[in-house]
């Protein structure tokens, strides 16, 4: 189980598996991106699997976007993800449009 990021000017592209055993290493890699860009699209659509990890690093990357100023915003996220922010209710927080959740 592997999960990757991939950054293409202000769009993230995340690959794979988002599960407890892939997210902080996920989290550790994007740390690095986030100097060079103020506006973030992280596109889902090449995510195989997401559980309550891949939530959670949701979470953690809008708190850090709002810390420091900078927009982020999510694409194509994986029905599993988008029942888990929906039974959450965390579509507002996390900024995910209505017919999505």
């Amino acid at each position: 189980m592997t999960a990757t990021l991939v950054l293409n000017n202000e769009k993230w592209n995340v690959e794979g598996e988002l599960t407890f055993s892939t997210v902080s290493s996920l989290l550790k890699q994007s740390k690095s991106f986030w100097k060079e860009i103020e506006k973030i699209d992280v596109d889902f659509s090449n995510v195989t699997k997401a559980d309550s990890a891949a939530l959670a690093l949701l979470l953690e990357w809008k708190r850090f976007a709002n810390k420091h100023d900078k927009s982020i915003s999510f694409s194509s996220l994986p029905r599993q993800l988008l029942n888990l922010i929906k039974i959450s209710h965390l579509g507002e927080m996390l900024a995910i449009k209505e017919g999505a959740v």
